[in-house]
């Protein structure tokens, strides 16, 4: 292992990083699992934050056991990533009750999720130029530009969402239960 926290173990761990961002930045997808990955055993600790890209691509690959797999190697994270990946995996094996008590985390963590994961059409939040989410706002909606279209590939999930958060829908015109928190 090469932990971040010491200084001599920097150089190298620099060049992966270099490498995921390189590939985040032109779009290319191809090998960023096997970097990550490598990544991620080399420093555990995670300082750059790469488990939630990755829980993103385990997602979008349909690899719903992997993604359940990072979130339980970090179990106090309370990224948007990794609370409603654990959600969207959760449901997509069919764990209905697990999905929804990690789906009262997820919101209890970022109450806004909801909404902005399930609305058609959301307002961008005021962020500057390169400016890092920091917001409840700006995190659920950065969440919703990468991954809804995920979303949207399971049939009845975003529906499910929002009678779980009592979030009014056309259909219904009535809020459904709310989830305990």
């Amino acid at each position: 292992q090469l932990p971040w926290s010491i200084a001599e173990n920097r150089p190298a761990l620099r060049s992966l990083v270099r490498q995921v961002t390189s590939k985040v930045t032109l779009g290319k997808r191809a090998g960023i699992e096997d970097i990550v990955t490598r990544y991620l055993e080399l420093n555990p600790a995670d300082n750059h934050g790469f488990r939630g890209l990755l829980m993103n691509w385990y997602l979008e690959c349909g690899k719903d056991q992997l993604a359940l797999d990072i979130a339980e190697r970090y179990p106090d994270d309370s990224s948007i990533e990794l609370q409603l990946g654990v959600v969207l995996a959760l449901y997509r094996l069919k764990r209905m009750v697990d999905a929804q008590n990690a789906l009262a985390r997820a919101l209890k963590l970022c109450p806004v999720a909801a909404h902005y994961l399930t609305a058609s059409r959301v307002k961008t939040p005021n962020l500057l130029e390169g400016e890092l989410p920091l917001n409840d706002d700006a995190l659920a909606w950065a969440y919703r530009e990468d991954m809804r279209k995920e979303w949207k590939k399971v049939p009845g999930v975003l529906d499910w969402v929002k009678e779980c958060a009592g979030i009014p829908t056309k259909k219904k015109g009535l809020q459904q239960g709310k989830l305990p928190f």
